[in-house]
């Protein structure tokens, strides 16, 4: 079985960190880093049931992979109207269809209809009926240019500037998740939200979601403030904490990180002690905790799923402080996506 396109689909979802466990699960032989693996599988068939497993790995990253979550906490007759509504769909024949999971080529030209969503998967498992669609979305990427490597005339134009910075349009195929549950009523939506990208680029798939939401149930719904999620969730014991904005009495504003160490901040001694000289009174806006999870008993391949509630200073201030996503990362399975939601939910 060829996988060359099940490779390239992977590189452009997923970091190679996270990629690598990907083939490994699969049963494959990664290389040092994306270029040798690539060409290592080229010109090389692999057994059907590698390649099988990868594309099931595949589609399950199109589902927890990289995503901006949202909640709906429906009443059970809205459910069972949205359920309705998605047994009846059907998965129409398309490029992007027949490619999934696999990524289609990009159109050079305007994006016309290939900028609207339309479903390309749906599947029902023990966890319930996941329906994912696809579009090809746009934005603008701001990168710096190197001064020094500029031809001579070019770079004496901007003599007097210390930096240049080019504006590039970058396109990208989403694939954008509305996931019904077996069990409760709180209905997911994750959409696809790549790194690098600005923070209003997932808000078209979202919106395209709640549209086809609303207009199913015949009344309009909105997802869950998931504010109040931050502060319980630094007081909980998930997983670990590995950045954390506040703030204390005093008027004082911080930010701490502790990515590297995979030390958590709860427990961090200069974060307890400058916690114990205010009284141990904070207020928290924003947080990101990781944990660890086990796909395989091979540790090369256990996972460290981070769930972050990005909030601002200043909306502790407000009457009710209002964030509506957790960015997902490094999410590789479902179940990832499912830990997430039980725990977000729990403190809400």
């Amino acid at each position: 079985m060829d996988i060359t396109g099940l490779l390239h689909s992977l590189r452009m979802r997923a970091s190679w960190f996270d990629a690598r466990k990907v083939l490994l699960l699969a049963g494959l032989d990664p290389g040092q880093g994306w270029d040798r693996t690539v060409d290592r599988y080229e010109d090389l068939d692999v057994e059907d049931e590698q390649g099988d497993t990868l594309s099931d790995l595949l589609i399950e990253h199109t589902i927890a992979g990289e995503k901006a979550l949202q909640f709906y906490r429906l009443k059970r007759n809205q459910l069972d109207a949205l359920k309705d509504k998605v047994d009846k769909l059907r998965v129409p024949k398309s490029p992007a269809s027949e490619a999934y999971p696999e990524l289609i080529e990009l159109p050079t030209g305007t994006l016309d209809g290939a900028s609207q969503s339309e479903v390309v998967y749906k599947s029902e498992t023990a966890d319930g009926v996941f329906v994912v669609s696809s579009a090809v979305r746009e934005y603008d990427e701001r990168v710096e240019i190197e001064m020094d490597n500029l031809a001579t005339g070019t770079r004496n134009a901007f003599v007097g500037y210390s930096h240049l910075i080019g504006v590039r349009s970058v396109r990208r195929q989403v694939f954008d998740v509305l996931w019904l549950p077996t069990q409760g009523t709180t209905v997911c939506v994750a959409a696809d939200c790549p790194r690098g990208a600005p923070g209003d680029f997932v808000h078209k798939s979202q919106t395209a979601i709640r549209s086809f939401m609303t207009k199913s149930i015949g009344e309009k719904v909105e997802p869950k403030n998931l504010f109040p999620a931050i502060e319980k969730s630094y007081e909980s014991d998930w997983g670990k904490v590995v950045e954390l904005g506040f703030t204390t009495d005093t008027a004082s504003v911080k930010h701490e990180r502790m990515r590297l160490k995979r030390q958590c901040l709860r427990e961090e001694l200069f974060h307890v002690g400058g916690k114990e000289a205010v009284d141990g009174i904070i207020h928290p806006f924003q947080i990101s905790i990781d944990w660890k999870s086990v796909y395989s008993q091979d540790p090369r391949v256990q996972g460290r799923p981070e769930a972050t509630l990005h909030g601002t200073a200043r909306m502790l201030h407000q009457p009710v402080p209002t964030i509506y996503d957790v960015v997902f990362r490094h999410g590789l399975r479902v179940k990832d996506l499912r830990l997430v939601k039980s725990k977000i939910m729990s403190f809400l």
